[in-house]
């Protein structure tokens, strides 16, 4: 076959595997969310925001007073009295205060997006870490076993007289090191499935994956933080923010301005009857004292925390993807590193075994191979991490 297209298909074949790795995360993500209890409640408590928000922003109940007075002497009868009337303000009628309940609810839906996202980042990573997790038990799982067939190994070479107790003890404290690995790495994993469990709504979540693969990046800068910028609710709720003091600013206005009520009063004595329209106003001189200052000074606040959420935005942004792309790049040469040692465990145990190098310069060669591959899955591990933060900051 073709040296270049043995080369072609082993890309295309490790891009697909990376391809699914990364679907199959985003599916168990996605999967977990529905049933994270966090994420229930954040959405029970916005739609009870916006509801409150909706609420009081019509006009005032109207009023209904009946009255019946005795007279005295009796001679001159009694007095029936009936009034209605209803009150009208500019800032109901103009539909301000409905207007700034609609910016209200478009600011419990960006605090909601808000803090959704951060639930979903430490679910994801949560995932990111037991997917780690199981492959570094994996991973240990083999060493154990491969240390454990050489210090049988060992134990025979000494009854024959072939090495010394000191060999076979350096080889025991090795295994007994790396037992205590394995077991301070299956806490951590029953740690991280009672975490996935909670996320799961109580249900048992399981883990297939034990690899990470290592996450392809948008190609500029410049067009990813375009992408996320525009769905960002971080930068949304600054906007609406402004919107809204915008808004309360009209209606501290408004609510200066005269109330007006009008209504129907009916009075009998008697034989005698009056009745008619009554109309009534209402001058704000003192309640609205100071409502237009403090708006007014609550709108330049709102512009200025926008502006410095623009910034913060995009300083966070350009950071995160540095780091993203710089931990990618770590971890590729790791990747690269195992693929040209791979064959180093084989001949250091082939070497050992014809006795060509000794216990001690064995066990040192065998850590540094695997403490490099160690050092790999914590790189894809790191990377991975951080690229949580690039998904979640661009999901809508």
């Amino acid at each position: 076959m073709n040296l270049h297209l043995i080369i072609l298909s082993s890309c295309l074949l490790l891009t697909a595997v990376e391809v699914l790795a990364q679907t199959a995360i985003d599916t168990l993500v996605s999967r977990v969310e529905a049933n994270h209890p966090g994420l229930r409640a954040l959405r029970a408590e916005a739609d009870a925001q916006r509801i409150e928000n909706l609420t009081g922003i019509q006009l005032d109940d109207p009023e209904v007073e009946l009255g019946y007075l005795w007279g005295s002497p009796s001679t001159i009868g009694h007095r029936t009295d009936v009034s209605v009337s209803q009150s009208f303000d500019v800032a109901t009628l103009s539909g301000s205060r409905r207007r700034l309940a609609r910016g209200k609810n478009r600011q419990a839906e960006s605090r909601y997006l808000v803090d959704r996202q951060q639930l979903r980042l430490e679910l994801r990573q949560c995932v990111v870490d037991a997917i780690y997790t199981r492959g570094m038990m994996k991973l240990m799982a083999q060493r154990v076993s491969n240390m454990r067939e050489l210090a049988a190994l060992q134990q025979r070479l000494l009854d024959r007289g072939e090495c010394t107790i000191l060999d076979v003890r350096n080889m025991q404290l090795n295994l007994r090191q790396l037992e205590s690995r394995s077991s301070l790495l299956l806490a951590d994993w029953s740690v991280l499935c009672r975490q996935l469990t909670f996320y799961n709504g109580g249900e048992p979540l399981e883990i297939v994956l034990d690899s990470l693969e290592i996450p392809s990046l948008p190609a500029t800068y410049a067009e990813w933080e375009s992408a996320v910028s525009a769905v960002s609710p971080l930068l949304s709720l600054a906007r609406e923010e402004v919107l809204s003091s915008r808004d309360e600013l009209t209606l501290s206005r408004q609510e200066g301005l005269p109330r007006v009520s009008v209504g129907y009063l009916s009075e009998k004595v008697m034989d005698e009857h009056f009745q008619g329209i009554t109309v009534g106003l209402s001058v704000p001189l003192w309640s609205n004292k100071n409502k237009v200052r403090r708006a007014k000074a609550a709108s330049v606040a709102a512009g200025l925390r926008q502006q410095e959420a623009e910034l913060r935005f995009r300083a966070e942004a350009a950071q995160l993807y540095d780091k993203t792309k710089n931990l990618r790049e770590v971890a590729l040469d790791c990747r690269r590193m195992l693929v040209a040692t791979s064959n180093n465990a084989h001949l250091l145990r082939k070497a050992l075994q014809a006795g060509e190098i000794s216990v001690t310069d064995y066990l040192l060669s065998e850590s540094l191979f695997y403490d490099a591959e160690e050092k790999a899955l914590e790189a894809v591990r790191d990377c991975q991490r951080e690229y949580s933060k690039m998904v979640v900051l661009g999901a809508e």
